[in-house]
Protein backbone atom coordinates (compact mmCIF):
# COMPACT_ATOMS: atom_id res chain seq x y z
CA UNK A 1 0.00 0.00 0.00
CA UNK A 2 1.54 3.43 -0.95
CA UNK A 3 0.38 5.02 2.02
CA UNK A 4 -0.49 8.63 2.28
CA UNK A 5 1.99 11.46 3.27
CA UNK A 6 2.11 14.56 5.38
CA UNK A 7 -0.81 16.65 4.41
CA UNK A 8 0.76 18.67 1.08
CA UNK A 9 -0.91 20.87 -1.54
CA UNK A 10 -0.22 20.94 -5.01
CA UNK A 11 -1.38 23.56 -7.77
CA UNK A 12 -0.48 23.52 -11.23
CA UNK A 13 -0.70 26.84 -13.60
CA UNK A 14 -3.69 28.68 -13.47
CA UNK A 15 -3.76 28.33 -17.44
CA UNK A 16 -4.71 24.81 -16.74
CA UNK A 17 -7.35 25.39 -14.83
CA UNK A 18 -11.03 25.27 -16.68
CA UNK A 19 -12.57 28.26 -17.26
CA UNK A 20 -14.93 29.33 -14.28
CA UNK A 21 -16.52 33.14 -13.41
CA UNK A 22 -14.44 34.50 -10.46
CA UNK A 23 -18.26 34.54 -8.92
CA UNK A 24 -19.09 31.25 -9.00
CA UNK A 25 -15.37 29.84 -7.24
CA UNK A 26 -15.09 28.57 -4.32
CA UNK A 27 -13.24 25.74 -1.72
CA UNK A 28 -14.61 22.30 -1.61
CA UNK A 29 -14.03 19.70 1.72
CA UNK A 30 -14.98 15.96 0.35
CA UNK A 31 -16.77 14.19 3.50
CA UNK A 32 -16.03 10.28 3.79
CA UNK A 33 -16.12 8.82 7.23
CA UNK A 34 -15.78 12.28 9.08
CA UNK A 35 -19.52 13.66 9.10
CA UNK A 36 -18.88 16.22 11.56
CA UNK A 37 -18.08 19.64 11.87
CA UNK A 38 -16.07 20.32 14.87
CA UNK A 39 -12.54 18.74 15.07
CA UNK A 40 -12.42 17.99 10.97
CA UNK A 41 -9.02 18.82 9.75
CA UNK A 42 -9.37 18.99 6.32
CA UNK A 43 -12.47 21.26 6.96
CA UNK A 44 -10.99 23.23 8.63
CA UNK A 45 -8.12 24.09 6.36
CA UNK A 46 -10.54 24.33 3.33
CA UNK A 47 -12.35 26.68 5.64
CA UNK A 48 -8.93 28.74 6.27
CA UNK A 49 -8.19 28.88 2.56
CA UNK A 50 -11.50 30.18 1.53
CA UNK A 51 -11.42 32.58 4.50
CA UNK A 52 -7.97 34.17 3.00
CA UNK A 53 -9.40 34.02 -0.33
CA UNK A 54 -12.91 35.23 0.19
CA UNK A 55 -14.28 32.48 -1.46
CA UNK A 56 -17.48 30.18 0.05
CA UNK A 57 -16.79 26.52 1.13
CA UNK A 58 -18.88 24.16 -0.46
CA UNK A 59 -19.27 20.41 0.86
CA UNK A 60 -19.38 17.47 -1.31
CA UNK A 61 -20.66 14.10 -0.55
CA UNK A 62 -20.24 11.07 -3.09
CA UNK A 63 -23.03 7.90 -1.73
CA UNK A 64 -21.09 4.77 -3.28
CA UNK A 65 -23.35 2.17 -2.24
CA UNK A 66 -21.18 -0.70 -5.10
CA UNK A 67 -18.38 -0.05 -2.62
CA UNK A 68 -20.24 -0.06 0.84
CA UNK A 69 -20.97 -3.20 -0.33
CA UNK A 70 -18.20 -4.11 -1.60
CA UNK A 71 -16.53 -3.94 2.29
CA UNK A 72 -19.73 -5.66 3.65
CA UNK A 73 -21.10 -2.85 5.39
CA UNK A 74 -24.63 -3.69 6.91
CA UNK A 75 -27.58 -2.73 5.91
CA UNK A 76 -28.24 -0.99 9.11
CA UNK A 77 -25.27 0.38 9.15
CA UNK A 78 -25.80 2.07 5.50
CA UNK A 79 -29.45 3.38 6.71
CA UNK A 80 -27.90 5.09 9.72
CA UNK A 81 -25.11 6.72 7.85
CA UNK A 82 -27.75 8.08 5.15
CA UNK A 83 -29.74 9.35 8.54
CA UNK A 84 -26.40 11.07 9.68
CA UNK A 85 -25.60 12.42 6.23
CA UNK A 86 -29.04 14.54 6.40
CA UNK A 87 -28.75 15.32 10.01
CA UNK A 88 -24.58 17.20 8.75
CA UNK A 89 -26.79 18.30 5.76
CA UNK A 90 -29.00 20.34 8.17
CA UNK A 91 -25.94 21.42 10.64
CA UNK A 92 -24.24 23.03 7.55
CA UNK A 93 -27.52 24.69 6.00
CA UNK A 94 -27.58 26.48 9.25
CA UNK A 95 -24.47 27.81 8.91
CA UNK A 96 -24.93 29.18 5.41
CA UNK A 97 -22.94 25.95 3.66
CA UNK A 98 -24.31 23.98 1.31
CA UNK A 99 -23.76 19.70 0.79
CA UNK A 100 -23.50 18.23 -2.39
CA UNK A 101 -24.67 15.06 -2.49
CA UNK A 102 -23.81 12.93 -5.73
CA UNK A 103 -23.91 9.37 -6.44
CA UNK A 104 -21.57 6.86 -8.03
CA UNK A 105 -22.75 3.63 -9.39
CA UNK A 106 -19.74 2.07 -9.60
CA UNK A 107 -16.74 2.27 -6.85
CA UNK A 108 -14.10 2.73 -9.45
CA UNK A 109 -16.12 5.45 -10.83
CA UNK A 110 -15.87 7.59 -7.47
CA UNK A 111 -12.80 9.68 -8.55
CA UNK A 112 -14.42 10.37 -11.97
CA UNK A 113 -17.65 11.85 -9.64
CA UNK A 114 -15.31 13.65 -7.27
CA UNK A 115 -13.21 15.96 -10.22
CA UNK A 116 -16.01 16.60 -12.48
CA UNK A 117 -18.05 17.62 -9.66
CA UNK A 118 -15.26 20.04 -7.86
CA UNK A 119 -14.74 20.96 -11.66
CA UNK A 120 -18.28 22.22 -12.69
CA UNK A 121 -18.28 23.95 -9.11
CA UNK A 122 -15.26 26.34 -10.45
CA UNK A 123 -13.25 24.84 -6.76
CA UNK A 124 -9.85 26.21 -6.40
CA UNK A 125 -9.02 23.63 -3.91
CA UNK A 126 -9.94 20.39 -2.30
CA UNK A 127 -9.66 18.79 0.93
CA UNK A 128 -10.57 15.41 2.17
CA UNK A 129 -9.20 13.44 5.05
CA UNK A 130 -7.14 10.44 4.15
CA UNK A 131 -8.69 6.74 4.37
CA UNK A 132 -6.25 4.21 4.95
CA UNK A 133 -8.07 1.03 3.32
CA UNK A 134 -6.18 -0.56 0.05
CA UNK A 135 -8.94 0.71 -2.35
CA UNK A 136 -9.68 4.20 -0.32
CA UNK A 137 -5.88 4.96 -0.86
CA UNK A 138 -6.10 3.80 -4.48
CA UNK A 139 -9.10 5.91 -4.94
CA UNK A 140 -7.93 9.42 -2.82
CA UNK A 141 -5.28 8.75 -4.90
CA UNK A 142 -6.46 9.09 -7.99
CA UNK A 143 -8.34 11.80 -7.50
CA UNK A 144 -5.35 13.59 -6.00
CA UNK A 145 -3.73 12.93 -9.61
CA UNK A 146 -6.79 13.85 -11.58
CA UNK A 147 -6.62 17.18 -10.03
CA UNK A 148 -3.37 18.10 -10.52
CA UNK A 149 -3.79 16.86 -14.25
CA UNK A 150 -6.96 20.23 -14.14
CA UNK A 151 -4.90 22.32 -12.05
CA UNK A 152 -7.63 22.21 -9.09
CA UNK A 153 -5.29 22.67 -5.64
CA UNK A 154 -5.71 19.90 -3.36
CA UNK A 155 -4.95 18.75 -0.07
CA UNK A 156 -5.01 15.08 1.97
CA UNK A 157 -5.22 15.44 5.59
CA UNK A 158 -4.74 12.78 8.03
CA UNK A 159 -7.52 13.14 10.64
CA UNK A 160 -8.77 9.54 11.30
CA UNK A 161 -6.29 9.00 14.00
CA UNK A 162 -5.51 10.55 17.25
CA UNK A 163 -2.57 11.40 15.50
CA UNK A 164 -0.66 10.42 12.42
CA UNK A 165 0.92 6.81 13.26
CA UNK A 166 3.59 7.63 10.96
CA UNK A 167 5.10 9.88 14.09
CA UNK A 168 5.02 6.28 16.00
CA UNK A 169 8.26 4.60 15.47
CA UNK A 170 10.87 2.40 17.05
CA UNK A 171 14.10 3.26 18.03
CA UNK A 172 14.93 1.98 14.76
CA UNK A 173 12.20 4.06 12.70
CA UNK A 174 9.96 1.23 12.24
CA UNK A 175 6.53 0.94 12.30
CA UNK A 176 5.23 -1.07 15.75
CA UNK A 177 3.76 -4.82 15.88
CA UNK A 178 2.49 -5.11 19.58
CA UNK A 179 0.50 -2.87 21.29
CA UNK A 180 2.12 -1.60 24.37
CA UNK A 181 5.59 -0.19 23.13
CA UNK A 182 3.16 1.79 20.34
CA UNK A 183 1.21 2.57 23.36
CA UNK A 184 4.17 4.21 25.11
CA UNK A 185 5.23 6.07 22.05
CA UNK A 186 2.03 7.33 21.41
CA UNK A 187 1.51 9.08 24.40
CA UNK A 188 5.57 10.55 24.47
CA UNK A 189 4.83 12.07 20.74
CA UNK A 190 1.29 13.28 21.76
CA UNK A 191 2.91 14.83 25.29
CA UNK A 192 6.19 16.79 23.13
CA UNK A 193 3.64 17.72 20.36
CA UNK A 194 0.68 19.10 22.02
CA UNK A 195 -0.01 21.00 18.77
CA UNK A 196 -0.72 17.92 17.32
CA UNK A 197 -3.77 16.99 19.43
CA UNK A 198 -4.83 20.37 19.26
CA UNK A 199 -9.23 20.43 18.38
CA UNK A 200 -10.53 23.01 15.89
CA UNK A 201 -13.80 24.54 15.85
CA UNK A 202 -16.85 24.07 14.17
CA UNK A 203 -17.34 26.52 11.52
CA UNK A 204 -19.93 29.28 12.75
CA UNK A 205 -20.74 30.32 9.47
CA UNK A 206 -19.60 30.46 5.56
CA UNK A 207 -16.91 32.13 4.86
CA UNK A 208 -18.61 34.12 1.76
CA UNK A 209 -22.38 34.23 0.09
CA UNK A 210 -22.92 31.57 -1.92
CA UNK A 211 -23.47 33.57 -5.61
CA UNK A 212 -26.63 32.86 -7.47
CA UNK A 213 -24.29 31.60 -10.14
CA UNK A 214 -22.78 28.83 -8.34
CA UNK A 215 -26.52 27.85 -6.35
CA UNK A 216 -27.73 26.98 -9.50
CA UNK A 217 -24.65 24.47 -10.23
CA UNK A 218 -25.44 23.30 -6.75
CA UNK A 219 -29.11 22.73 -7.71
CA UNK A 220 -28.15 21.30 -10.40
CA UNK A 221 -25.51 18.70 -9.53
CA UNK A 222 -27.23 17.68 -6.40
CA UNK A 223 -29.02 14.76 -5.63
CA UNK A 224 -32.12 13.52 -2.71
CA UNK A 225 -30.24 11.51 0.17
CA UNK A 226 -32.40 8.66 0.45
CA UNK A 227 -34.83 8.62 3.51
CA UNK A 228 -35.78 5.50 6.01
CA UNK A 229 -38.79 4.66 4.01
CA UNK A 230 -36.85 5.08 0.46
CA UNK A 231 -35.42 1.76 -0.96
CA UNK A 232 -31.37 1.07 0.20
CA UNK A 233 -29.22 2.50 -3.23
CA UNK A 234 -28.49 -0.79 -5.34
CA UNK A 235 -27.07 -2.81 -4.82
CA UNK A 236 -28.72 -3.01 -1.47
CA UNK A 237 -31.84 -4.72 -2.06
CA UNK A 238 -34.84 -5.01 -0.74
CA UNK A 239 -34.02 -7.97 1.54
CA UNK A 240 -31.48 -6.48 2.38
CA UNK A 241 -33.27 -4.00 4.79
CA UNK A 242 -32.25 -4.51 8.58
CA UNK A 243 -34.79 -6.18 10.67
CA UNK A 244 -37.54 -4.40 12.34
CA UNK A 245 -35.89 -5.17 16.04
CA UNK A 246 -32.62 -3.48 14.69
CA UNK A 247 -34.05 -0.78 12.77
CA UNK A 248 -35.46 0.17 16.65
CA UNK A 249 -32.98 -0.72 18.71
CA UNK A 250 -30.52 1.94 16.43
CA UNK A 251 -33.22 4.62 16.47
CA UNK A 252 -33.49 4.41 20.09
CA UNK A 253 -29.73 4.01 21.10
CA UNK A 254 -28.18 5.78 18.55
CA UNK A 255 -29.32 9.61 17.32
CA UNK A 256 -27.22 10.07 14.27
CA UNK A 257 -26.16 13.22 15.06
CA UNK A 258 -23.07 14.90 15.92
CA UNK A 259 -24.28 16.47 18.59
CA UNK A 260 -25.87 13.04 20.24
CA UNK A 261 -22.36 11.80 19.80
CA UNK A 262 -21.08 15.10 21.91
CA UNK A 263 -23.87 14.36 24.58
CA UNK A 264 -22.89 10.82 24.53
CA UNK A 265 -19.47 11.35 25.66
CA UNK A 266 -20.07 14.04 27.99
CA UNK A 267 -22.39 11.48 29.82
CA UNK A 268 -19.98 8.80 29.77
CA UNK A 269 -16.84 10.47 30.66
CA UNK A 270 -19.53 12.21 33.91
CA UNK A 271 -21.05 9.21 34.84
CA UNK A 272 -19.26 5.79 34.10
CA UNK A 273 -15.61 6.92 32.56
CA UNK A 274 -13.94 6.63 36.41
CA UNK A 275 -15.61 3.12 36.84
CA UNK A 276 -14.76 2.27 33.32
CA UNK A 277 -11.91 -0.44 33.89
CA UNK A 278 -14.11 -2.52 36.47
CA UNK A 279 -16.97 -2.10 35.07
CA UNK A 280 -16.52 -2.75 31.02
CA UNK A 281 -16.91 -6.65 30.76
CA UNK A 282 -20.51 -6.83 32.24
CA UNK A 283 -22.16 -7.42 29.28
CA UNK A 284 -25.96 -7.40 31.54
CA UNK A 285 -24.94 -3.61 32.39
CA UNK A 286 -24.93 -0.62 30.09
CA UNK A 287 -22.02 0.67 31.26
CA UNK A 288 -19.85 1.47 28.12
CA UNK A 289 -19.32 4.18 26.16
CA UNK A 290 -21.36 2.83 23.03
CA UNK A 291 -19.36 5.98 20.66
CA UNK A 292 -18.51 3.03 18.07
CA UNK A 293 -20.76 3.96 15.84
CA UNK A 294 -20.15 7.52 15.61
CA UNK A 295 -16.53 7.24 15.48
CA UNK A 296 -16.70 4.43 12.80
CA UNK A 297 -18.76 7.20 10.65
CA UNK A 298 -16.92 10.25 12.12
CA UNK A 299 -19.52 12.33 13.79
CA UNK A 300 -16.76 12.61 16.74
CA UNK A 301 -13.36 12.66 16.55
CA UNK A 302 -10.99 10.25 18.40
CA UNK A 303 -8.94 13.46 19.63
CA UNK A 304 -12.59 14.81 21.02
CA UNK A 305 -12.81 11.43 23.02
CA UNK A 306 -8.96 11.68 24.19
CA UNK A 307 -9.04 15.34 25.19
CA UNK A 308 -12.52 14.54 27.41
CA UNK A 309 -10.72 11.68 29.05
CA UNK A 310 -7.28 13.00 30.00
CA UNK A 311 -8.99 16.65 30.83
CA UNK A 312 -11.10 14.07 32.97
CA UNK A 313 -7.98 12.49 34.37
CA UNK A 314 -6.40 15.86 35.55
CA UNK A 315 -3.87 16.31 32.32
CA UNK A 316 -2.88 12.43 32.86
CA UNK A 317 -2.64 9.63 30.11
CA UNK A 318 -1.07 6.71 31.75
CA UNK A 319 -1.54 7.48 35.90
CA UNK A 320 -4.31 8.44 38.01
CA UNK A 321 -7.80 6.95 37.60
CA UNK A 322 -7.72 3.54 36.67
CA UNK A 323 -11.38 4.02 34.92
CA UNK A 324 -9.94 6.98 32.24
CA UNK A 325 -6.73 5.07 31.67
CA UNK A 326 -8.29 2.08 30.29
CA UNK A 327 -10.39 3.76 28.23
CA UNK A 328 -7.31 6.41 26.86
CA UNK A 329 -6.25 2.93 25.85
CA UNK A 330 -9.19 1.90 24.21
CA UNK A 331 -8.74 4.89 21.94
CA UNK A 332 -4.99 4.05 21.62
CA UNK A 333 -5.66 0.45 20.63
CA UNK A 334 -7.96 2.16 17.55
CA UNK A 335 -4.85 4.06 16.35
CA UNK A 336 -2.67 0.66 16.19
CA UNK A 337 -4.90 -1.23 14.55
CA UNK A 338 -5.33 1.63 11.84
CA UNK A 339 -1.11 1.72 12.15
CA UNK A 340 -1.37 -2.22 11.34
CA UNK A 341 -3.56 -1.38 8.22
CA UNK A 342 -1.64 1.58 7.21
CA UNK A 343 1.72 -0.30 7.48
CA UNK A 344 0.89 -4.14 6.65
CA UNK A 345 -2.03 -3.90 3.70
CA UNK A 346 -1.84 -7.83 3.61
CA UNK A 347 -4.58 -7.77 6.08
CA UNK A 348 -6.90 -5.94 4.05
CA UNK A 349 -6.92 -8.69 1.77
CA UNK A 350 -8.13 -11.45 4.25
CA UNK A 351 -4.39 -12.56 4.92
CA UNK A 352 -3.25 -12.92 8.14
CA UNK A 353 -0.72 -10.96 10.05
CA UNK A 354 1.52 -13.48 10.74
CA UNK A 355 2.30 -15.68 7.49
CA UNK A 356 2.98 -18.21 9.78
CA UNK A 357 -0.50 -19.00 10.34
CA UNK A 358 -1.90 -18.81 6.53
CA UNK A 359 -0.59 -22.71 6.71
CA UNK A 360 -3.28 -23.21 9.36
CA UNK A 361 -6.22 -25.32 8.24
CA UNK A 362 -9.73 -23.93 8.82
CA UNK A 363 -13.12 -24.76 7.53
CA UNK A 364 -14.26 -22.02 5.39
CA UNK A 365 -17.73 -23.00 4.35
CA UNK A 366 -20.79 -21.11 4.76
CA UNK A 367 -22.32 -24.37 4.59
CA UNK A 368 -20.68 -25.54 7.35
CA UNK A 369 -23.69 -26.40 10.49
CA UNK A 370 -21.61 -25.36 12.73
CA UNK A 371 -21.20 -22.08 11.15
CA UNK A 372 -24.79 -21.41 10.78
CA UNK A 373 -25.72 -22.20 14.20
CA UNK A 374 -23.13 -19.73 15.41
CA UNK A 375 -24.89 -17.09 13.59
CA UNK A 376 -28.60 -18.27 13.99
CA UNK A 377 -26.96 -17.97 18.08
CA UNK A 378 -28.34 -22.15 17.77
CA UNK A 379 -24.97 -23.60 19.79
CA UNK A 380 -26.25 -24.52 23.05
CA UNK A 381 -23.76 -22.42 24.99
CA UNK A 382 -25.77 -19.24 26.31
CA UNK A 383 -23.31 -16.87 26.61
CA UNK A 384 -22.37 -17.18 22.67
CA UNK A 385 -25.99 -17.61 21.45
CA UNK A 386 -27.12 -14.17 23.75
CA UNK A 387 -24.14 -12.89 22.08
CA UNK A 388 -25.41 -13.80 18.12
CA UNK A 389 -29.06 -12.93 18.89
CA UNK A 390 -27.94 -9.38 20.74
CA UNK A 391 -26.39 -8.81 16.93
CA UNK A 392 -29.20 -9.96 15.55
CA UNK A 393 -31.57 -8.44 16.95
CA UNK A 394 -29.82 -4.90 17.64
CA UNK A 395 -27.12 -4.54 14.88
CA UNK A 396 -24.60 -4.37 17.88
CA UNK A 397 -23.01 -6.54 20.44
CA UNK A 398 -21.11 -5.69 23.57
CA UNK A 399 -17.48 -5.59 23.27
CA UNK A 400 -16.56 -8.78 26.11
CA UNK A 401 -19.45 -10.74 24.04
CA UNK A 402 -17.53 -10.00 20.88
CA UNK A 403 -14.21 -11.59 22.44
CA UNK A 404 -16.21 -14.90 23.55
CA UNK A 405 -17.99 -15.50 20.50
CA UNK A 406 -14.73 -15.12 18.08
CA UNK A 407 -12.51 -17.13 20.14
CA UNK A 408 -15.97 -19.98 20.46
CA UNK A 409 -16.21 -19.45 16.79
CA UNK A 410 -12.34 -20.17 15.99
CA UNK A 411 -11.37 -22.22 18.50
CA UNK A 412 -14.15 -24.47 19.42
CA UNK A 413 -15.44 -24.64 15.79
CA UNK A 414 -12.39 -24.23 14.23
CA UNK A 415 -14.14 -21.82 11.49
CA UNK A 416 -12.14 -19.51 9.43
CA UNK A 417 -11.87 -16.33 11.07
CA UNK A 418 -12.53 -14.60 8.16
CA UNK A 419 -16.25 -15.73 7.50
CA UNK A 420 -16.47 -14.41 11.47
CA UNK A 421 -15.14 -10.90 10.22
CA UNK A 422 -17.28 -10.82 7.26
CA UNK A 423 -20.28 -11.43 9.36
CA UNK A 424 -19.52 -9.04 11.78
CA UNK A 425 -19.30 -6.69 9.33
CA UNK A 426 -22.39 -7.81 7.71
CA UNK A 427 -24.06 -6.95 10.46
CA UNK A 428 -22.36 -4.14 12.87
CA UNK A 429 -24.08 -0.51 13.12
CA UNK A 430 -20.25 -0.01 13.80
CA UNK A 431 -18.10 -1.88 11.62
CA UNK A 432 -14.53 -0.86 10.89
CA UNK A 433 -12.20 -2.72 9.00
CA UNK A 434 -9.56 -2.04 11.08
CA UNK A 435 -10.86 -2.42 14.81
CA UNK A 436 -13.02 -5.64 13.04
CA UNK A 437 -9.90 -7.12 11.56
CA UNK A 438 -7.49 -6.30 14.42
CA UNK A 439 -9.95 -7.97 16.99
CA UNK A 440 -10.83 -11.09 15.15
CA UNK A 441 -7.39 -11.95 14.46
CA UNK A 442 -6.11 -11.48 18.09
CA UNK A 443 -9.02 -13.86 18.50
CA UNK A 444 -7.96 -15.98 16.42
CA UNK A 445 -4.06 -15.88 17.03
CA UNK A 446 -2.84 -14.84 13.33
CA UNK A 447 -2.74 -11.04 14.53
CA UNK A 448 -0.47 -9.06 15.85
CA UNK A 449 -0.73 -8.99 19.88
CA UNK A 450 -2.61 -12.06 19.55
CA UNK A 451 -3.52 -14.11 22.49
CA UNK A 452 -1.51 -17.07 22.15
CA UNK A 453 -3.15 -19.94 19.97
CA UNK A 454 -2.80 -22.15 23.77
CA UNK A 455 -4.60 -19.58 25.27
CA UNK A 456 -8.89 -20.40 24.78
CA UNK A 457 -11.92 -19.00 26.38
CA UNK A 458 -13.71 -21.17 28.13
CA UNK A 459 -17.56 -20.10 27.71
CA UNK A 460 -18.88 -21.28 30.87
CA UNK A 461 -16.57 -19.34 32.80
CA UNK A 462 -16.93 -16.53 30.63
CA UNK A 463 -20.32 -16.66 31.05
CA UNK A 464 -19.94 -17.36 34.96
CA UNK A 465 -17.40 -14.17 35.53
CA UNK A 466 -19.01 -11.55 33.81
CA UNK A 467 -22.94 -12.74 33.24
CA UNK A 468 -23.10 -13.55 36.73
CA UNK A 469 -26.76 -13.49 37.73
CA UNK A 470 -27.75 -14.45 33.70
CA UNK A 471 -29.27 -11.06 33.28
CA UNK A 472 -27.99 -10.58 29.46
CA UNK A 473 -28.47 -14.04 28.52
CA UNK A 474 -32.09 -14.11 30.15
CA UNK A 475 -32.88 -11.07 27.89
CA UNK A 476 -31.37 -12.47 24.58
CA UNK A 477 -31.65 -16.06 25.12
CA UNK A 478 -35.94 -16.49 25.70
CA UNK A 479 -35.48 -20.11 26.00
CA UNK A 480 -33.69 -19.54 29.29
CA UNK A 481 -35.53 -16.52 30.73
CA UNK A 482 -37.26 -18.95 33.36
CA UNK A 483 -34.09 -20.79 34.74
CA UNK A 484 -32.97 -19.67 37.92
CA UNK A 485 -29.72 -19.23 39.66
CA UNK A 486 -26.12 -20.49 37.84
CA UNK A 487 -27.59 -23.41 36.02
CA UNK A 488 -28.44 -20.80 33.56
CA UNK A 489 -25.11 -20.46 32.39
CA UNK A 490 -25.12 -24.79 31.93
CA UNK A 491 -28.64 -25.68 31.49
CA UNK A 492 -27.76 -29.18 30.14
CA UNK A 493 -25.05 -30.01 33.07
CA UNK A 494 -26.67 -28.56 35.39
CA UNK A 495 -30.10 -29.65 35.09
CA UNK A 496 -29.59 -32.86 33.06
CA UNK A 497 -31.14 -33.78 29.74
CA UNK A 498 -34.60 -34.21 30.84
CA UNK A 499 -35.36 -30.84 31.89
CA UNK A 500 -33.11 -29.14 29.27
CA UNK A 501 -35.39 -30.71 26.53
CA UNK A 502 -38.42 -29.26 27.80
CA UNK A 503 -36.53 -25.72 27.80
CA UNK A 504 -36.63 -25.43 23.83
CA UNK A 505 -32.81 -24.75 23.60
CA UNK A 506 -30.37 -26.27 21.32
CA UNK A 507 -27.88 -29.09 22.92
CA UNK A 508 -24.07 -27.85 22.59
CA UNK A 509 -22.89 -28.57 19.41
CA UNK A 510 -19.39 -29.26 20.36
CA UNK A 511 -17.92 -30.35 23.35
CA UNK A 512 -15.60 -27.17 24.32
CA UNK A 513 -12.92 -29.70 26.01
CA UNK A 514 -12.42 -32.15 22.96
CA UNK A 515 -12.91 -29.21 20.37
CA UNK A 516 -10.46 -26.74 21.81
CA UNK A 517 -7.88 -29.70 21.74
CA UNK A 518 -9.20 -30.63 18.25
CA UNK A 519 -7.70 -26.58 17.27
CA UNK A 520 -4.47 -26.96 19.53
CA UNK A 521 -3.67 -29.65 17.16
CA UNK A 522 -5.09 -28.17 13.97
CA UNK A 523 -3.20 -24.69 14.68
CA UNK A 524 0.11 -26.69 15.95
CA UNK A 525 0.23 -28.84 12.86
CA UNK A 526 -0.35 -25.18 10.65
CA UNK A 527 2.55 -23.20 12.16
CA UNK A 528 4.89 -26.37 11.97
CA UNK A 529 5.68 -26.86 15.86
Amino acid sequence: MKRAGSPTATNKSDAKKAKTSTESRCFVHWFRNDLRLADNTSLSWVVQEASRASKPVVCLFVISAAEWNQHEMAPAKVRWLLASLESLKENLKERGIPLVVRVSESRRGVPKVVVDTVSELGAEAVGWNWEYEVHEEWRDHTVMDSLEKVGIKHNGMHDQCVIDTSRVRTKEGKPYTVFTPFKKTWIQTIVKNAHLVKLRDAPTENTAPISDTLAAKIETLSTAIPGPSDPLPAPYTESDNPPASVTEFINKTFAPSEKAAATRLATFIESRGKSYKDTRDFPGKDLTSKLSPYLSLGLISPRVCLDAAVKANNGKYDSGNEGLVTWISEICWRDFYRNILIEFPRVCKNLPFKPETDNVEWNYSRDNPLYIAWCEGKTGFPIVDAGMRQLATEGWMHNRVRMIVSSFLTKDLGVDWRLGESWFMRNLIDGDLASNNGGWQWSASTGTDSQPYFRIFNPLLQSERFDPDGHYIRKYVKELSAVKGKEIHDPKGRLGSAYFAKLGYPKPIVDHKTASQAFLAAFKKGIGK
